[in-house]
């Protein structure tokens, strides 16, 4: 019995055994695109397996053999892979199991690579056909664009044919086209490349351009509805004033035109950007030569004369307005006083110039009477003209011998001049010379008064050299600007003192220069210049006297014809001078006013040191004004009190007029001369010699001689104990002699 049970046993477990095992591997073949990743899992029917595998062709990538429950692998190459599968119980309870699959892997094919394109709007772009490898007819291509303003199609398949793009924007598109090619349901990594299309620029219409030669023309900026683009131009006439082609704008340009005819210029422009060029725009520039017009040089007429204004246009044919509204080519004018005529000449191409001339009434600057007022007995100087009035109309010079030329009052010098040693230039008057006969020269100066002939102070001024007059004035204003020494235009000579006659020397000079001189009237009173050459090789060249432009002649109403005439009237007159020049008549007068001169009388008186005296003084006619000098007071009667004998000067004034007289205070009766201890002066008053004592120990020291208006008159030396003092030429009047700190006071009569 048991043993009939074990056998059950046994039959039972090994029919359980077999009941529990797998049949059938649970796997299938595969087909795959080579680059793909192969996951391929491994089961049975039934049971738990161990699984091993092996690959009888591992160029496909796939592994040459491994285990495990799963295939894990890139498959890199195409082709056929048969994989041999083991399944193995661990408990060995069940009979080993074997399958057989194959793993085709398929090719994915490879793009090659599109390049990148560029295009301008409105053109044809030509896309090149895909291709991929390895190369096969089968294969299918498949795009999309990432932009479709340009005008392609958002996807597309097979190639991309020739197409036209568009861009209506003002800037570059740009599309991105991805490509995918499929072979045998394999698909390869995309290919990407891009089409820029820009916009073609559009220039905006220039306008065309009608101007006279030299006149300045403006084009305006060139535009286009592209930013940032580039203008190219070129034109096919270069004579209206461009060059033949250029970039960018024209800008602002002088026209010209040298022929007779209108010239045109065709200028074909077109813009530039990105690459792109626009359609060209043409415009044109016509230039018409410039009229010309003649017309006399401006003139000069005698006033109540007329004159006759001619104009001539060219080209012919024209139009012609005068400022005076006359529209012919000539008109007669007879102006009141110096005026401006113009004239506009315009031709039938509507060019026009404009010219003019001016019609002055001829006047004589330097005729310029004055009303007087002078006293009975004054003499009067009335000068009708003199050329000396300024630099540029300087009086010529030429003689060896003496000279006279009247001089000027109430004027000023010219500012802008280099005036050297002279402080002041009043009253200038101006002259020049012309060397003939080379080397050294000198000429001596003296100005003397018309009333009563006295020295008046006189300076000089010398410049040069120049090689002629006309070139001297080219200076005037800035004479003497050269530094010393440097030749043309310096300082030769100057001087400034108050004695009333100067030198001037020149040397070394060559035939030919030309020197220019100024003298001045420091005292402002009516007088005239005696200029004198006195000593030097040299000799001055007479032809320039041809240059003087004075006027011819003269005619005053009492009779003489000089410029200037020297009168002493006694009661009141007019007086007229007619000045004929360049054939024009100039009348001027002045009305001379005589005062009769006043007379004054005054007391001396006699006191003791200490005491005072009233000096009384008497005008005739009464009712005019008194001054004491040197107490300055202005009443009839002072009272004083010297400390030594002293002269008080009293001028009487009436209606301008004035006289003098002194009144002389004596400390010690009799004694008319100042003594101051060691120092004394006399006679006093003096009339030509004035003498002065001193002691010893004076001798070496300076004495000065002062006027009334604080003017230096004399600086000299005292040399000897006893010194006489020329005074005569002296006008009357009260002086002062200063020697060291003491002054003294002397009259001249």
């Amino acid at each position: 019995m048991k043993t009939l049970i074990l056998v059950f046993l046994i039959i039972f477990s090994a029919f359980r055994a077999n009941s529990q095992c797998g049949t059938t591997i649970l796997v299938s073949d595969q087909s795959i695109c080579s680059g793909d990743f192969l996951n391929i899992s491994f089961s049975t029917d039934f049971g738990n397996y161990n699984f091993g595998w092996t690959n009888d062709n591992s160029s496909t990538g796939i592994p040459a053999f491994g285990s495990g429950s799963t295939l894990n692998s890139i498959t890199n190459n195409p082709g056929v892979s048969t994989i041999l599968i083991e399944a193995v119980d661990p408990l060995n309870n069940c009979p080993t199991l074997y399958d057989t699959i194959t793993i085709t892997v398929r090719v994915t094919p490879t793009l090659i690579s599109s390049p990148d394109l560029s295009a301008c709007a409105n053109t044809f772009v030509n896309v090149n056909p895909f291709s991929s490898t390895p190369a096969n007819p089968s294969t299918n291509y498949v795009w999309s664009s990432t932009n479709i303003s340009i005008g392609l199609a958002p996807t597309g398949f097979g190639n991309i044919d020739s197409f036209l793009v568009f861009n209506t924007a003002n800037f570059c598109q740009i599309t991105d086209i991805v490509v995918y090619a499929f072979l045998d349901g394999c698909a390869s990594m995309p290919d990407t490349f891009s089409i820029t299309v820009c916009p073609e620029p559009i220039v905006f219409p220039t306008p065309d351009f009608s101007n006279c030669a030299n006149e300045e023309i403006t084009v305006s900026p060139f535009a286009c509805t592209v930013t940032n683009s580039t203008f190219l131009w070129a034109l096919d006439n270069i004579s209206i004033g461009l060059p033949s082609s250029g970039s960018g704008d024209i800008g602002t340009f002088t026209s010209t035109n040298s022929t007779t005819i209108c010239q045109t210029a065709n200028i074909v422009l077109t813009a530039t950007a990105n690459g792109c060029s626009s359609y060209a725009d043409t415009f044109s520039i016509t230039v018409c030569p410039e009229p010309s017009i003649s017309l006399i040089s401006d003139t000069s007429i005698c006033l109540g004369n007329q004159i006759t204004l001619a104009a001539t246009g060219n080209p012919s044919g024209g139009f012609f307005l005068w400022n005076t509204q006359e529209t012919t080519d000539s008109i007669t004018v007879s102006p009141i006083s110096s005026a401006l005529f113009s004239v506009s000449y315009q031709t039938i191409n509507g060019c026009s110039i404009t010219d003019s001339v001016s019609v002055g009434i001829a006047t004589l600057d330097n005729l310029n009477l004055t009303d007087t007022i002078v006293c009975q007995g004054e003499t009067v100087v009335l000068s009708a003209g003199s050329n000396s009035v300024s630099c540029d109309l300087a009086e010529p010079i030429c003689s060896n011998t003496s000279l006279n030329f009247p001089n000027l009052t109430n004027t000023t010098a010219p500012v802008g001049n280099n005036y050297d040693c002279l402080g002041t230039q009043p009253n200038p008057s101006w002259f020049y010379v012309q060397i003939e006969q080379p080397g050294d020269l000198t000429l001596d100066i003296i100005q003397t008064s018309n009333f009563g002939g006295s020295g008046l102070d006189v300076d000089f001024i010398l410049y040069g050299p120049y090689s002629s007059y006309a070139e001297a004035t080219t200076y005037c204003g800035n004479l003497g600007a050269a530094t010393s020494g440097s030749g043309l235009n310096t300082v030769v000579d100057c001087s400034y003192s108050t004695s009333s006659t100067e030198t001037v020397n020149l040397f070394g000079t060559q035939t030919g220069q030309v020197y220019v001189m100024m003298l001045t009237n420091f005292a402002n009173e009516p007088g005239s210049y005696t200029i004198t050459q006195t000593i030097g090789s040299a000799s001055l060249d007479c032809s320039i006297l041809s240059n003087n432009t004075s006027p011819t002649t003269y005619l005053w109403s009492n009779g003489e014809t000089t410029p200037w005439i020297t009168v002493i009237p006694s009661n009141t007159n007019m007086y007229t001078v007619t000045v004929t020049s360049s054939g024009c008549e100039f009348i001027d007068s002045s009305l001379i006013t005589v005062n009769p001169t006043p007379t004054v009388s005054a007391n001396n008186a006699t006191i003791s040191s200490g005491q005072s005296a009233t000096l009384t003084a008497v005008g005739t006619p009464s009712g005019g004004s008194f001054l004491w000098d040197p107490t300055g007071q202005t009443t009839s009667s002072i009272t004083v009190s010297p400390t030594t004998t002293t002269d008080y000067l009293v001028t009487y004034t009436f209606n301008g007029c004035s006289s003098e007289t002194t009144a002389t205070v004596d400390l010690t009766a009799g004694i008319t001369n100042q003594t101051n201890y060691v120092i004394s002066i006399y006679p006093n008053p003096a009339q030509s010699i004035l003498t002065l004592r001193v002691d010893e120990k004076i001798i070496g020291n300076f004495y000065v001689i002062i006027d009334s208006q604080g003017r230096i008159l004399k600086r000299e030396t005292i040399e000897s104990t006893i010194q006489d003092i020329a005074i005569s030429d002296f006008r009357n009047g009260l002086y002062t002699i200063q020697i060291g700190s003491s002054n003294f006071k002397f009259i001249k009569n």
